[in-house]
């Protein structure tokens, strides 16, 4: 008959852990203020210009394959009845460079980190896409009030959530896939 081992799982001081999370946590807030001071800088613009003029091309092509018959200008997608600019906010972009950031400073092995990021900023591009084509269909059907309300509160606050949720499912996820290799 075999003896039966005792097994030892071997978990870090609570001190270590909680200064980690500490570390991370003051990581992300100041890289978060210090991204939030770049990006209102004249420099940052000539960065982000190509990206607003990208979503505005793939949106006008998303438009017009919803028979809608728009073109591009720039950053700009004009019909005949309506005009919609992707200026910065509209583009995604801090909530895709804060979600990223928070995931690849987070003390887990890097190999769990890229799925989190590729797939989730694959998610978030798409999620854009599908807001600026739904503020021209507020735009343009919609009243004025309609398409403030989606651009300004609807569209700015649930951008951000679902960033946040794709980045606490990551979390959880890493966490868990990290747990069964350990097992």
């Amino acid at each position: 008959m075999a003896k039966k081992r005792n097994e030892i799982t071997v978990h870090p001081p609570k001190k270590r852990r909680n200064s980690k999370l500490l570390l991370y946590y003051f990581f992300i807030i100041t890289f978060g203020l210090t991204y939030h001071m770049m990006s209102n800088q004249e420099w940052f613009l000539f960065i982000a210009k190509p990206i607003f003029n990208w979503y505005a091309s793939l949106s006008s092509g998303i438009l017009n394959l919803l028979c809608q018959e728009t073109a591009v200008v720039g950053d700009q997608i004009n019909s005949s009845v309506f005009s919609l600019q992707i200026k910065e906010g509209c583009d995604g972009i801090t909530p895709m460079v804060l979600y990223s950031v928070a995931i690849l400073a987070f003390p887990i092995k890097m190999k769990l980190k890229w799925p989190g990021v590729f797939y989730g900023l694959l998610l978030l591009i798409i999620l854009n896409f599908v807001r600026i084509i739904s503020l021209y269909f507020a735009g343009r059907y919609g009243s004025q009030g309609f398409f403030d309300f989606m651009h300004e509160d609807f569209w700015a606050i649930l951008f951000l959530v679902i960033a946040v949720i794709l980045w606490l499912n990551w979390m959880k996820w890493a966490l868990v896939t990290k747990a069964e290799k350990l097992d």
